[in-house]
């Protein structure tokens, strides 16, 4: 477990990699505010020991980042001897803490007006094989510069549910990441409209390339909008 504080709006970006004459493993990134709520979750199905997210910390103080071997994605932080036993091996992690314009994927630009934030979203898109599909966390880190250019990226994880899985537990795979390179950013007032590229897409390499669009809605009083449903954590900021 690592411990990090940071600023609200900086982007944490976290990369595991296998050491020279490591042995590998399925490793398992996952992000916990300072109470042990989970903010994020990926984990490589690789077997190489290759995991990596990238998220705009959403406010100021300490986060807790936990690294743990597949399949071992259900523990609690705050519960020592929790979880599963998931698999051993050697990892190596790089963790980085950057201002929102040194944002490694989507370009550069100095930016004049920006989108930035993480929210829970557990919204359903769909059915596999009689089970759930569902987007569970939203990131985005977006800005148009001065000539008018968008950049940055959105990313968001997909969960899928097994046939009679209702407890989120057996049959479930979590944390299946995919990145989005903005390339349309449209801010009206409150109202921001977001296009681009997929770069990465969980398991589902045929995406990559296809064109997603999103809209959200920033809320001043109450649960910000995201593709016309209400978020249930978190929130979006315009800049």
């Amino acid at each position: 477990m690592y411990k990090l504080r940071s600023q609200a709006g900086l982007v944490l970006t976290v990369t595991t990699s296998l050491p020279s004459g490591g042995t590998p493993v399925d490793t398992v990134l996952t992000l916990f505010d300072a109470n042990g709520n989970e903010l994020y979750q990926t984990g490589s199905m690789t077997g190489n020991s290759d995991s990596q997210f990238q998220i705009t910390l959403p406010s100021h103080g300490t986060y807790y980042l936990g690294v743990s071997g597949g399949p071992n994605y259900y523990y609690d932080p705050n519960t020592p001897g929790s979880g599963y036993i998931g698999g051993q091996g050697d990892y190596s992690i790089n963790i980085r803490v950057d201002k929102p314009v040194n944002a490694p994927v989507g370009g550069g630009g100095q930016h004049i007006q920006q989108v930035t934030g993480h929210a829970v979203w557990h919204h359903q898109i769909g059915s596999q094989s009689g089970g759930q599909q569902l987007i569970d966390q939203v990131s985005i880190n977006a800005w148009l510069d001065a000539s008018g250019a968008a950049h940055g990226t959105m990313t968001w994880t997909e969960v899928n549910h097994a046939v009679g899985d209702t407890g989120g537990g057996n049959g479930q795979s979590k944390g299946l990441p995919w990145a989005l390179r903005v390339d349309t950013l449209i801010i009206v007032g409150n109202l921001v409209h977001v296009e681009g590229v997929v770069v990465r897409s969980g398991q589902n390499p045929a995406s990559i390339g296809t064109r997603v669009s999103w809209d959200i809605v920033v809320n001043a009083t109450g649960p910000d909008i995201l593709n016309g449903e209400l978020v249930d954590g978190g929130n979006f900021t315009i800049h």
